[in-house]
């Protein structure tokens, strides 16, 4: 008797289970909908004096001077921008990007591992540079470092929002992109002294726009079309509350998820994103 009421509870169990996934599926399908851009992000109300800048295709891959090689790129980790990131902004010397702190950078960099930090807490897509990537950190050792930070905080905080399954084409991948994006706007716009909030603002769109679409510069089909568009999101929406802290940032971009302004893939096509976690 207790065999026989054991397995009766447990095909009962399955049977709940598969009805709740076949639940899942249908509550998932009915609360699909179309991904459209918000025309604001064309950024086509923006002052006419710092459209030119953001607008820019060039991006500024190639710098005059060139602080590493390729050869010495190739061996560079991950762990070893945050590494020396982290040393540095400890030293409060990641304030302003010149060429005398990119020249300590690219040191640094080539210096041997003194930590025992493991790579295998970042994902694949992080381990290996683009070519793109690879003349921006050549050119540009300051941003790298700061680049690969902010990679790590925002996969840091979309785990911490989202579980596991939503990260990858969910909406947990959405808003990871969006706020990557974000805070690397507020990062390099606030290393810029060439002007006020909307020459630093405009400065950290462009640079981030830079590495992020070097980033993207393999991917292709529908994935590489979501992370584009989440990370325009995440720059315009940094643009436009550029003052506002992280947390702020943060906390709108979640809104903005749930309220379905962002993209994601079901089906391999693009849907807004909605309140799931």
């Amino acid at each position: 008797m207790k065999i026989k009421n054991s397995l009766i509870s447990s095909v009962f169990v399955l049977i709940l289970l598969f009805s709740f996934q076949i639940n899942v599926k249908a509550e998932e399908s009915e609360q699909l909908k179309e991904y459209i851009p918000a025309e604001a992000l064309d950024f086509s109300n923006i002052p006419e004096s710092i459209k030119s800048e953001i607008l820019s295709e060039e991006f500024t891959l190639v710098n005059e001077k060139e602080y590493l090689t390729d050869e010495q790129v190739n061996t560079l980790s991950v762990e070893k921008f945050i590494q020396v990131y982290d040393e540095l902004n400890k030293e409060g010397l990641l304030t302003k990007d010149s060429e005398e702190i990119n020249e300590v950078i690219a040191e640094k960099l080539l210096e041997p591992n003194s930590n025992t930090m493991k790579r295998g807490y970042l994902p694949q897509a992080y381990e290996d540079l683009t070519s793109n990537e690879k003349t921006l950190v050549k050119g540009h050792p300051f941003e790298a470092v700061v680049y690969y930070k902010k990679s790590t905080e925002a996969l840091n905080v979309a785990s911490s929002l989202y579980s596991a399954n939503q990260l990858y084409l969910g909406n947990g991948d959405a808003f990871r992109h969006a706020y990557w994006n974000a805070i690397l706007v507020k990062s390099f716009g606030g290393q810029f002294n060439g002007g006020g909030t909307d020459k630093k603002s405009a400065h950290g769109v462009q640079r981030a726009a830079a590495w992020t679409t070097a980033h993207e510069q393999n991917s292709s089909g529908i994935d590489r079309q979501m992370d584009l568009n989440n990370n325009n999101v995440g720059r315009y929406h940094a643009f436009l509350n550029f003052n506002s802290s992280e947390k702020v940032i943060q906390n709108n971009l979640v809104k903005m998820v749930n309220q379905g302004q962002l993209a994601r893939v079901v089906n391999n096509k693009l849907v807004a994103t909605n309140s799931t976690k």
